[in-house]
């Protein structure tokens, strides 16, 4: 078979924003060698709230993608190999209903741009996961190192990848030997996780009361609501009395203004990592990610996160020993999104 560049639409959709890309993937073939790199040809940031369904987003991003096009050539045509929907809730087979958005993605239902013959339906932390496949090495920041030899990070080990926006999503990264497939090789497959929605762990007197406090309004504690952006405002409120955004927020951090509200996010922070680091056998490592880190990465930085990540009496020294990235790339959903979308191209020419 040829070697063409194929055209893959890559779509992330979360709470607060409805990204869209359109990339190229050359190489992907039948002959065995391994594919070029995507390359982003076209990309476009919408507000999910700006929208009432999904159907309408994806027509404006249909529409002005098409428009770019014809920028450099008046004649050109949208059309897509693959399109891969990466969205912000549980995936039941070609349906999802968003959990931080009024509205739902149904692909049996819902036009696509660019008529694609081949398309898919992910997590949206499934997709995030499978960017830290191929993360832009500037993007790419070690908080812990790997402990090298055998005591740390083991090839082909569970990778753990959790991170926090508007919610708070997880992801497995496991190898599956492509041998099972009868081709060969290997390859990581992300098994995403609701473990946003789980309980959340509050421990001692202060956390107590701030257990109460959210109680007060409705809102148990899970990850979704300690973890996120919002979670980062009702923290602050709690410790200080001031009631600000999230943005308001992170500059104060920013500006070392909020010391007591950056410590004990961070502390958070480093205790999801770390339960979800043990549940999953992390033994490749953890990564955090999310529109919270992006914006406000002292959240994860601060001595604290590692401090509590650590904190294990029967596991401590593992996890000392494993690699933890912070991966600051707001495009990181659609890449991963676009890789996945490769990986369905190259199976179906069998490469």
């Amino acid at each position: 078979m040829t070697r063409a560049r194929r055209k893959i639409l890559a779509a992330d959709i979360g709470g607060t924003n409805a990204r869209f890309a359109l990339y190229g993937a050359d190489g992907v073939g039948a002959d065995g060698a391994a594919p070029g790199p995507l390359q982003c040809l076209w990309t476009r940031t919408y507000p999910t709230r700006g929208f009432a369904g999904f159907a309408l987003v994806a027509h404006a991003a249909g529409e002005d993608c098409a428009a770019h096009l014809r920028q450099k050539d008046p004649d050109a045509v949208l059309h897509a190999d693959c399109a891969v929907v990466a969205a912000a809730g549980a995936v039941r087979g070609r349906r999802c209903t968003l959990t931080n958005a009024p509205w739902d993605v149904d692909l049996d239902r819902d036009a696509l741009p660019g008529s694609p013959r081949l398309s898919a339906l992910i997590n949206d932390f499934g997709a995030q996961a499978m960017a830290c496949l191929a993360p832009r090495p500037d993007k790419f920041e070690v908080l812990q190192p790997d402990s090298a030899g055998p005591d740390g990070a083991e090839p082909g080990g569970a990778i753990a990848v959790l991170g926090a926006g508007t919610g708070c999503g997880f992801c497995l990264l496991a190898e599956i030997p492509r041998s099972l497939l009868q081709t060969g090789g290997t390859r990581r497959l992300p098994l995403p996780s609701e473990g946003g929605h789980a309980s959340f762990p509050l421990l001692g007197g202060e956390e107590a009361r701030y257990r109460e406090f959210l109680e007060a309004r409705g809102l148990p504690p899970t990850p979704d609501v300690v973890l996120s952006g919002g979670g980062l405002e009702r923290l602050h409120e709690f410790l200080t009395g001031d009631r600000l955004p999230a943005k308001d927020v992170g500059e104060l951090v920013h500006r070392g203004l909020a010391a007591r509200t950056e410590a004990a996010f961070a502390r958070f922070y480093g205790r999801a990592a770390r339960n979800w680091a043990l549940q999953v056998l992390a033994l490749g490592g953890v990564v955090v990610t999310g529109g919270v880190v992006e914006h406000t990465p002292e959240l994860v930085r601060h001595p604290a996160f590692l401090e509590e990540f650590r904190t294990s009496r029967t596991y401590g020294d593992l996890l000392a020993r494993l690699p933890v990235h912070l991966h600051l790339d707001p495009a990181a959903g659609l890449d991963g999104a676009a890789l996945f979308g490769r990986d369905l191209l190259a199976a179906e020419s069998g490469a």
